[in-house]
């Protein structure tokens, strides 16, 4: 069986203000191994820049790294990136370091399919984007 997965990161900032329960728009996709079964199926994984949602469409485990670099908030003396499923937090990563790299991962059992994966500002604030390259990091890959 050939590998499934998905890799994207935030390269360039137009905005380095990331809302209270916006989603990362990753805005480059460095590899993409979308069929594990030669197109014999339907088992890709894509992403849809304008919301920041991948869409998994084969059903199964899914291990999601990720890391955001960050230069703080308003408000908060702490930073908190959740992953979504279908919109639900399914994990959550809570850093008392505001300005740095924040890094989470999470083993994710998907039991329907078409399901969408996010990475979302789940602070309560505003959090500042760092301003380098690159900004952040995304790992999606079947088990």
């Amino acid at each position: 069986m050939n590998p499934i997965g998905i890799q994207a990161q935030l390269v360039k900032i137009f905005n380095p203000f990331l809302l209270d329960g916006e989603n990362v728009i990753f805005d480059t996709v460095l590899a993409s191994l979308n069929c594990g079964c030669e197109g014999k199926c339907n088992c890709d994984i894509n992403y849809r820049r304008n919301t920041g949602e991948f869409i998994i469409k084969e059903c199964g485990t899914y291990l999601v790294n990720w890391s955001v670099a960050v230069e703080g908030s308003y408000s908060t003396s702490f930073i908190r990136f959740a992953l979504k499923v279908n919109n639900d937090i399914y994990g959550a990563v809570a850093s008392p370091i505001s300005t740095g790299l924040i890094n989470g991962s999470a083993l994710v059992k998907l039991k329907r399919p078409n399901t969408t994966v996010s990475l979302t500002n789940d602070t309560g604030d505003v959090v500042r984007l760092a301003d380098i390259t690159p900004i952040a990091n995304i790992v999606i890959s079947k088990t």
